[in-house]
Parts: C-alpha cells; structure tokens; sequence
C-alpha cells in the first residue's frame, strides 16, 4: 500500500531566527550509493525499522555487499528474532531506480531461501574480510553488538527457519524514490512461495550551513502489508 508524501520541510531554530535547510539536489553527486551503503552500515538505527514491522526492529548490520547467485547485497541486518534485513541502494538520478530494482532484490531473497545459517554465516566472514571486520561471523557480530541471545542453537534455528520460509523484509532505500518505483510494489507476487515483506525508504538529505554535515530525514515511502500468498 502507499504511504503518504510528506509535506514538511526541516528547520534550525535558534532563540533569534529559523533557518530553513536547503536540502540536497537528487541530481547533486555530492552523495554516492557506496556513501549511502557505508552510512546504513555504521547506523542501522537508519532504518525505520519499527515502523515496518517490529520483527525487525533492533536489527544489527552483518556485512556490505555480500554474494549471491544473482549479485551482491547492498547491506544485510539481522534482528534479535532471527530475521534477516535485506537493503537495496539506488541513488535517484540513477536510471537503474525504476521498476527492475524491484525484481532485482526478490531474486536476492530467492536466492538466500535455499541456503542454510552455515552458509549464510560463511558469506558473510567472507563479505566481512574486506571491509575492516575480518572474518567475523554472525554470532560474533551478535556478540560484539551486545545483542542479547539466551541460546546460540536457538538463534541459529530461527535463522534457518526463516531462510527456508522467505521470512525476510526487503528494503529499497535511497536518496529519493522514483515514483514509477512506487508503482512496482504490486509485482512483489512473482514469488509467492516466500514470505517476504517489501518496503520503500527515503532518506531526504539537508545541508547544515557553516558546515559539510548533512541531515538525514528516514521516511517509509511505502510497504506492503501481509497478504495470503499461494
């Protein structure tokens, strides 16, 4: 279903004025989709999670641009519960935002649904190995992130279980959304074995003057609600 545009617009007010922030062109190359993978990697508290669907929520960050059979995945999360965070970044002046980004992270979590929490574990040391982050595997993480988990077994179960299910929320986040991308929601059905939830973030940017700091502005653009599937 489609969310709301918002309609307000940041400002910085100080006991004398209110400065309006100019926010930052979707055509400036001020910004890069590496720029917007490494910010959701550092902060996942990015990400709207609570808003989506609270399986999700408190959700760490595994790795940047791990494989699959059909490509590499952006950024991937995993929640407390066990459940997986998939991201997909598209910049808006990039052509490639429009309908095929859609299908592109389907075929992502078609292509994790037939894996196993050992594999997904191995992919991810291997992700982690260029990215200042070693060998490190997913309980580490865990560990390091001070995610509570009462039992390790437990965890990796969970993580099985929603692998073979498809129990996953995929998230295509960028600078602004294309309208058309908006209007793909409704393909999701192309894998109705899977119990993926598919939702449309935002990140507005604004200029902080005197300084090259940026705001950012997480808005859920759209997502898709629970549907009995074949």
């Amino acid at each position: 279903m489609k969310g709301e545009r918002q309609l307000g617009h940041p400002y910085i007010a100080s006991s004398e004025k209110s400065t309006r922030l100019k926010r930052v062109q979707l055509n400036d190359k001020l910004i890069s989709e590496g720029w917007l993978q490494d910010k959701l990697h550092k902060f996942p508290d990015l990400l709207p999670l609570d808003e989506l669907d609270a399986s999700f929520r408190e959700s760490i960050s595994l790795c940047r641009e791990m494989s699959v059979a059909s490509g590499r995945i952006d950024n991937l999360y995993l929640s407390p519960t066990g459940h997986l965070t998939l991201v997909e970044t598209k910049l808006f002046r990039n052509p490639q935002a429009r309908r095929e980004v859609v299908g592109q992270i389907i075929d992502y979590a078609k292509d994790l649904s037939r894996w196993t929490f050992a594999k997904l574990d191995a992919a991810v040391r291997a992700a982690n190995g260029t990215s200042g982050r070693p060998g490190t595997g997913i309980l580490e993480l865990a560990a390091k992130e001070m995610m509570h988990i009462d039992n390790e077994a437990h965890m990796i179960n969970a993580v099985d279980r929603g692998l073979q299910r498809g129990e996953m929320l995929l998230l295509i986040v960028g600078d602004g959304i294309h309208e058309s991308v908006e209007d793909m929601a409704e393909y999701i059905q192309v894998a109705p074995q899977l119990r993926f939830g598919l939702g449309l973030v935002e990140l507005q940017l604004y200029g902080l003057p005197g300084t090259d700091d940026l705001l950012i502005v997480p808005r859920v653009v759209t997502r898709t609600r629970e549907v009995v599937r074949a």
